[in-house]
This record gives structure tokens, C-alpha cells and sequence, in this order.
């Protein structure tokens, strides 16, 4: 499923992508370091019926730029 726009839903806050050639979606969220629930959903297309899913994600680290 390539070039297929993803929406992440993290403590009510939704973050955006699309898939790669393989089929992965990769999200920058900014939320504290910890462990959530979250909702992936997949709209659907012509070709693909729409999906979703409750996962649960954890944020190891916050990166940070010097300025």
C-alpha cells in the first residue's frame, strides 16, 4: 500500500503521513516521554476499504535542536 495518507491519533492530538514503497507510515509526534493508546485509521480508497486500529505506542525520547 504505497503513497496511502495515514492518520495517527495520540491523546487527541492527530499526526499525519504517508506510506513509503514497502507500505510503512513513520509519524514525528511530540508528546512526553511514556507509554499511550493510540488509533492508526486508513480512510480508504478505490482500490482499499477504509481500516483502523487501537495500538499502543511508546515515546522513548525527545530529540531536541540547538539552536
Amino acid at each position: 500500500m504505497a503513497s496511502k495518507k495515514i492518520k495517527l491519533t495520540v491523546a487527541g492530538k492527530n499526526y499525519y503521513s504517508t506510506t513509503n514503497s514497502k507500505g510503512i507510515a513513520t509519524f514525528a509526534i511530540n508528546n512526553k516521554v511514556g507509554n499511550y493508546k493510540a488509533k492508526i485509521t486508513f480512510a480508504g480508497d478505490s482500490k482499499y476499504q477504509k481500516s483502523q486500529a487501537k495500538v499502543k505506542i511508546s515515546v522513548k525520547f525527545k530529540t531536541a535542536s540547538k539552536r
